[in-house]
């Protein structure tokens, strides 16, 4: 399987993302690397996220019904 290339990629996605384009390829090889670590090939990091996403509308909905 071939390995991306992370420079490669920065430079195609420098005309679409500009200045931002440095800053998002090492947040998207941060989370490859993750997934790439997990077992689910899902990265840590979205799974966290995710689960506070939920707990936060949890908490919301508990609140709306007190009230």
């Amino acid at each position: 399987m071939p390995q991306p290339d992370i420079k490669a990629m920065q430079i195609q996605l420098t005309g679409f993302l500009d200045k931002d384009t440095p800053t998002f390829c090492k947040d998207l090889w941060k989370l490859l690397l993750s997934a790439q670590a997990s077992p689910q090939g899902v990265p840590k990091e979205l799974l966290e996220a995710k689960k506070m996403e939920l707990m936060q509308e949890k908490v919301g909905v508990g609140s709306e019904l007190c009230c």
